[in-house]
């Protein structure tokens, strides 16, 4: 399973570069996870999305559902060498 995302992630990394800048924006799943709101209003931002104070409130509603939500701690992606 290891390889197939080195595979992925081996073809997206040579591939980004042929998106225009300010067409991709990376966020990690720490930042996602740990700030929610404010990732996406980056994600908005950075990519020109208008509308992100018209839907802030449905976003804050949703983001409020999922307070209790606990991730998975098995670890799918070990390093090669454990």
């Amino acid at each position: 399973m290891y390889w197939l995302y080195d595979r992925i992630l081996s073809a997206y990394e040579e591939q980004k570069t042929a998106i225009p800048k300010g067409d991709l924006i990376e966020v990690e799943y720490k930042d996602l996870v740990n700030d929610p709101l404010n990732q996406i209003a980056k994600v908005y931002k950075t990519l020109g999305i208008k509308g992100f104070e018209t839907a802030k409130t449905d976003l804050i509603a949703y983001i409020d559902t999922q307070r209790f939500y606990k991730p998975n701690t098995e670890q799918f992606l070990k390093k090669k060498t454990q």
